[in-house]
């Protein structure tokens, strides 16, 4: 969430100075933030409540396959908690 709030503190420079693109993975480190925005771009508006679910169950995940959740997980993963 905090390089979303304030890139210049965790980057020496802006991505797109040098031809790149900022990016925001779903890391054991991600927070609720990162996981709206991703939703978000999905056309997905998720409430706060299912986000406070979802972080314990990504950060699991990810930590246990040592790679970052893709944006097609997260949405299968959020449908998963809104059914139930």
């Amino acid at each position: 969430d905090g390089m979303m709030k304030d890139s210049h503190a965790y980057e020496p420079y802006e991505a797109e100075e040098v031809g790149s693109v900022r990016e925001f993975p779903i890391g054991k480190h991600s927070g609720s933030a990162t996981i709206r925005y991703h939703l978000g771009r999905m056309g997905i508006s998720a409430e706060s409540g299912v986000l406070r679910d979802l972080l314990p169950k990504i950060r699991e995940i990810v930590t246990a396959r040592k790679r970052v959740l893709e944006t097609y997980e997260l949405k299968s993963l959020y449908q998963e908690a809104v059914c139930l």
